[in-house]
């Protein structure tokens, strides 16, 4: 059985794993899958369409599933697909994508620090390091293995 804090809000309707931690003042939404091993700290939010994998470690103020910044949604279903073993440090955000479907990734064994933000669509390949305060725009690509020095960003489409 999952070990939910008592000030956690975790909707009935969303997935843990047996093994999942979920600490202090997190809020998971209904249409949530988490893997198993997967710890979030405290003040994690999960909104509705996110999926995460195994061993994933999320720390405060994390928000995942945010609708995209794209004038082009229309409110249809996509999804945040979180791999295994990531790691998404204080204040990382990662929107839903932009189409019926669609999906934003962050791919296994990533390491995302401070203040990272992943826009609509975008794709973080395997083990990829993105430092503080990096911004990727929407429909960006990071490939696998690749680091990125802090502040730095893509604009969309790249």
């Amino acid at each position: 059985m999952p070990l939910i804090h008592p000030t956690a809000l975790v909707s009935p309707k969303a997935e843990l794993a047996d093994d999942v931690v979920v600490g202090p003042y997190c809020i998971v939404h209904d249409r949530v899958r988490i893997g198993s091993g997967t710890v979030l700290s405290s003040f994690v939010t999960l909104l509705d369409f996110v999926e995460t994998g195994k061993n994933c470690r999320f720390e405060q103020h994390v928000v995942l599933g945010g609708e995209p910044q794209d004038h082009a949604f229309n409110g249809e279903e996509s999804w945040v697909r979180i791999g295994d073993a990531v790691t998404l440090r204080e204040n990382v955000t990662v929107h839903r994508a932009t189409g019926e479907g669609a999906c934003t990734v962050v791919g296994d064994e990533s390491l995302l620090m401070e203040g990272v933000h992943v826009g609509h669509n975008a794709v973080v390949g395997k083990r990829a390091t993105l430092a503080n305060k990096v911004g990727l725009s929407g429909f960006s690509s990071v490939g696998d293995g690749a680091v990125m020095g802090g502040m730095s960003g893509i604009h969309q489409f790249v």
